[in-house]
């Protein structure tokens, strides 16, 4: 009688979470027509930023500041990747005055934060189902995964030290080059993070992790600084706030403090890149500035600056059309010498590659790119709502069953650090980090099951 009652109580508060998601989202999409409404009433650059911050504090609120939430994490994150070139523009107008403010940015950016919220739950999801008696099943897949990791560390490791005895140079160098080595790093740094990103869902053992995380943190922190390659450590380090927030070991309080500290990261990773390479900081410090100027300066400025760069040019909104997104699909498991051949060249399918080609071909340093932008070269306002939309339904997806699948937990967490790279970035980027390396991953791991090596491993 007692399993009816508690079956009836979990389906009524079922319908009642079902109930305040619908009116929360409605909320949501009116609050963002109310803000269009009044972008599109004033070209003041000031205006304009005091709306999106206004919208984007309210969406924040909204998730309890619960930070494994997308209301929480998208919301933030793009907030900082596409609003710094306007605060810098308001507390430092000369350094970004050459680029000017073009008010329809804003439209752009705004559009694109409704978009993707449409279509995500505003529900939040109780991570109440790890435990060790739950994940017994998945011990033996839990010796493989200690297993991969281990042996990606050791690559990891002596990939770092031939790189640094080639004297390695800029991380667009490598690239360019195909460095073998840079490119066995940089895959086994996300490797890496996503498998801590199971193992902590997995595995309930803090002292083993702890033991784990140690060295590979010292290693991907010295191959962030021999290399510049700030996404390895910054990936790493959002992955573990992540989980641990997903765990429930994250409050809002502990959220106020660890802020500021990741703040100072991001401003330490600015000067210190580069820095076991050439001996020196990679820039002096910038004399009278804040730092709040830093912080944005760090990561953040290149994305709106990118943007402000692309619509200002005439010509361009919808010149790459819809086949971009089916670009960005077929990148994330096609290799790019394929994707070259079956698209005339890299500035055919690669959204970052072409906007760098258009307007600084010839240069050695890569600008990236901008999330938002690519929805505006696919077909303007309307491509960068239906680009931020189809993301939001596939994070979603992963969002609302990430609660009863440890794996489905690791891949959401992962998608979220892909997504908050790919603001400075594109699309393609979100795809090729979230099929190409759990594909990997689960591909050695179902290997090694099926010719018994896990069973030999848990001995």
């Amino acid at each position: 009688m007692r399993y009816i009652v508690n079956k009836e109580e979990r389906i009524t508060m079922g319908h009642r979470r079902g109930s305040n998601n619908y009116i929360k989202k409605l909320f949501v999409f009116i609050l963002g027509i109310v803000a269009y409404i009044l972008i599109s009433t004033t070209n003041d650059a000031a205006s304009h930023l005091l709306i999106l911050t206004s919208y984007s504090g309210i969406i924040i609120l909204l998730s309890k500041l619960h930070f494994s939430h997308p209301y929480f994490w998208f919301t933030a994150f793009f907030y900082l990747y596409n609003c710094a070139y306007t605060i810098i523009l308001m507390i430092a107008p000369d350094d970004v005055i050459a680029r000017g403010y073009n008010p329809f940015a804003s439209k752009l950016i705004l559009v694109a934060l409704i978009a993707f919220l449409i279509p995500v739950s505003s529900s939040e999801i109780q991570y109440t189902g790890y435990n060790e008696a739950r994940n017994l099943k998945y011990q033996k897949d839990l010796t493989i995964f200690y297993s991969i990791l281990k042996v990606s560390l050791l690559i990891l490791v002596l990939s770092t030290i031939i790189l640094q005895l080639q004297g390695v140079t800029s991380k667009q160098d490598q690239w360019a080059e195909h460095n073998m080595f840079w490119i066995f790093a940089t895959y086994c740094t996300r490797i890496i993070t996503f498998l801590f990103a199971i193992i902590f869902f997995l595995d309930t053992n803090i002292k083993r992790n702890r033991l784990l995380l140690i060295p590979c943190f010292i290693v991907i922190a010295y191959f962030t600084l021999l290399t510049g390659e700030r996404d390895a450590i910054l990936r790493l380090i959002i992955i573990l706030i992540f989980v641990y927030a997903m765990r429930g070991g994250l409050s809002a309080k502990t959220l106020l403090i660890v802020a500021p500290i990741g703040a100072l990261v991001m401003i330490l990773s600015n000067y210190f890149k580069y820095f076991f390479s050439t001996g020196a900081m990679n820039r002096d410090p910038l004399t009278g500035s804040t730092l709040l100027y830093e912080f944005l300066y760090s990561d953040f400025l290149d994305c709106g600056s990118n943007l402000q760069i692309l619509i200002s040019e005439k010509g361009l909104e919808g010149c790459k059309g819809y086949l971009m997104i089916l670009s960005d699909v077929m990148s994330s498991v096609t290799p790019g010498s394929i994707m070259n051949i079956l698209w005339g060249g890299i500035e055919n399918w690669n959204a970052s590659e072409w906007y760098n080609e258009y307007f600084f071909s010839g240069s050695t340093y890569s600008r990236a790119f901008t999330l938002v932008g690519e929805g505006y070269i696919i077909d303007g306002i309307l491509g960068t709502f239906i680009l931020l939309f189809l993301i939001g339904v596939g994070l979603d997806y992963l969002y609302k069953r990430s609660d009863n699948n440890p794996y489905l937990a690791a891949l959401y967490a992962y998608s979220a650090v892909a997504i908050i790279s790919s603001f400075r970035g594109d699309a393609g980027a979100i795809l090729v980090a979230i099929v190409r390396i759990p594909l990997v991953v689960f591909f050695i791991m179902y290997g090694m099951k099926s010719f018994g090596i896990g069973k030999r491993l848990s001995r």
